[in-house]
């Protein structure tokens, strides 16, 4: 389960999960895994995805029962959608 602390740590390291392996705190570590840093980079290409509409209708209604069940609460699934946004270039 996503949670705002995941994307606090994610957005601090711009997702690059590189930089996190080489520089996150132990503290850090013991907040977030690979598999959610990944579960969250799959995520957000898939709202970018749906986003631009290069994806297909059920697809993209796949994407937001994912985001709604992978996430904690409403603020964590408006702040992942945030993140997708900032990265829709």
């Amino acid at each position: 389960m996503i949670t705002l602390k995941h994307l606090k740590i994610y957005k601090s390291y711009d997702g690059d999960v590189d930089s996190f392996a080489r520089c996150a705190t132990k503290k850090e570590v013991s907040i977030i895994n690979g598999n959610e840093w990944s579960f969250i980079d799959n995520l957000i290409q898939d709202l970018v995805l749906a986003e631009k509409g290069l994806v297909s209708e059920a697809y993209r209604d796949l994407v937001a029962y994912r985001v709604e069940q992978g996430c904690d609460n409403e603020q964590t699934v408006l702040e992942l959608k945030k993140i997708a946004r900032d990265r829709r270039c």
